[in-house]
């Protein structure tokens, strides 16, 4: 066997913290870069998190209301990291 053939095409690098947050960006409508906000926070605990409730229920940030879609690009993750606008659920 020759070492050309020993040798791996790619080899991945573990997926780090920043990657997974550019992750969520991609998938959803945020009002600023998740991650931006405090730490340990998440979209589930602020209170701009908007449960719009149709066939099933689709979260949403409240502060991007303007872009919403009746597609699935717009929803948020609730376990995605805060952003900037965060602010304290009342409820």
């Amino acid at each position: 066997m020759s070492e050309r053939q020993n040798t791996p095409l790619m080899v991945m690098p573990p997926q780090s913290e920043r990657s997974k947050i550019a992750a969520l960006a991609l998938t959803g409508l945020y009002a600023d870069t998740p991650g931006t906000g405090p730490k340990g926070e998440t979209c589930g605990t602020c209170k701009h998190l908007y449960r719009r409730a149709l066939a099933k229920t689709y979260l949403k940030c409240a502060l991007t209301q303007h872009g919403w879609t009746g597609g699935g690009k717009t929803d948020v993750k609730a376990r995605a990291p805060a952003c900037s606008k965060w602010e304290k659920d009342r409820g």
